[in-house]
This record gives C-alpha cells, structure tokens and sequence, in this order.
C-alpha cells in the first residue's frame, strides 16, 4: 500500500494539531479536572474523589493536608478501595486520562 503526497500531508498536519494541543496544555490542573465523576465511577465504587478520601478516613482539601498523610497508610487505602496500586498509580492514570482527552478534544 503506498501513501500520497496528500495522505502524508495530512498526517504531518494532524502530527502537528496534536503537538499544539500537548502545548496548550499548561498551568494547574485542579483534581476535579483530574478526578471526574467518569474516572472516579471507572475505577471505584466512589461518586467522587471526597466520598473516595471519606471512606479512606483523610480529610484532604489542601495541598498542605497531603504532607500529613502517611503514603503507606494512604496506598493501603487506595489499593483496597481502588483499581490502583496505589495513589502513585492513580495520580498517573488520572493525568493520563486527562491529556489523551484534551488531545481528542
């Protein structure tokens, strides 16, 4: 099967529209753009990122309130109530999801 010029032209050009799209994403992400209600529902039994916290027994509405968790007790909790291995895993999946959505945008 060979390509035309055109064929590849076109790729090169959707190449070149997905790499504006990863540039354009910058800045902060909040966990609610993270942790929506469909990655939440696909990988636990939770509604939300807080009832998921809830029932791990944390209380994590700042930044600063992630330094006083203990990561051992807090992988713990999300492996068993999770599809992760832990909030590493998690975290890396969420973002994850995150870009290939804004790429598919």
């Amino acid at each position: 099967m060979q390509l035309s010029t055109s064929d590849i032209e076109n790729a090169a050009q959707a190449i070149r529209d997905k790499a504006d799209k990863i540039r354009n994403i910058s800045g902060k992400v909040t966990f609610a753009e993270l942790f929506t209600k469909e990655f939440i529902n696909k990988y636990t039994k939770f509604d939300s990122i807080s009832d998921l916290f809830s029932a791990c027994g944390f209380s994590l509405k700042s930044p600063e309130d992630f330094n006083e968790v203990k990561n051992g007790t807090f992988d713990t909790e999300i492996s068993s109530r999770t599809k992760f291995s832990g909030w590493e895993e998690m975290k890396k999946i969420a973002v994850q999801e995150y870009i290939a959505k804004k790429l598919n945008a």
